[in-house]
């Protein structure tokens, strides 16, 4: 049938998989599209809202199913979409925490003064915060896997700025630092 009538074979094309061209054959798989309309939320959680809706409704149905039948499950792509911004943003402030603490023994070792590093720490945090609020709230840009490399080497390219002041700052030989 999908191999005689093409506008069935393109509604059936992703919904039935068989071994076989077109229906003949053993089913591999069957789907069914669902359209669903979220409704606007003040905030971007709406895809996630209808992802653990959807996701509580399946589960709901698989505990209906008998053993025989395999488990449903809900995808999209603006639940995959949603699970990607959120792997993002997880893994970029997990990798910034990381870095600076990172950079906080680096500095501490080559340095070997706490208080310089306290204030490269200090003043890189103020500078990330910063350029966060003035990215996400002043231009309102949305966060994505280009931006979060942005912010990487921002604050790379800041903290090896801010450690050359320090360390030029700690080793000058200039009695009256008042000039």
């Amino acid at each position: 049938l999908k191999a005689r009538n093409t506008s069935f074979r393109r509604l059936v094309d992703r919904e039935i998989a068989t071994k076989n061209p077109g229906i003949a054959g053993e089913f591999l798989f069957t789907s069914l599209s669902v359209l669903s309309e979220a409704p606007l939320a003040a905030e971007d959680t709406t895809s996630e809202v209808a992802l653990r809706e959807w996701t509580n409704f399946t589960h709901s149905i698989n505990d209906l199913l008998p053993e025989n039948l395999p488990p449903i499950n809900a995808q999209s792509e603006v639940f995959t979409d949603s699970l990607r911004m959120t792997v993002i943003v997880n893994s970029t402030v997990s990798s910034y925490f990381f870095a600076n603490g990172l950079i906080l023994l680096v500095i501490l070792l080559f340095m070997g003064n706490l208080l310089l590093t306290l204030m490269v720490m200090t003043s890189l945090i103020l500078i990330l915060l910063c350029f966060g609020g003035l990215i996400l709230f002043v231009f309102q840009i949305e966060f994505g896997p280009v931006e979060s490399l942005g912010v990487s080497i921002f604050v790379g390219l800041s903290a090896n700025y801010l450690l050359h002041i320090a360390h030029s700052y700690h080793n000058s030989n200039i009695k009256e630092r008042n000039v």
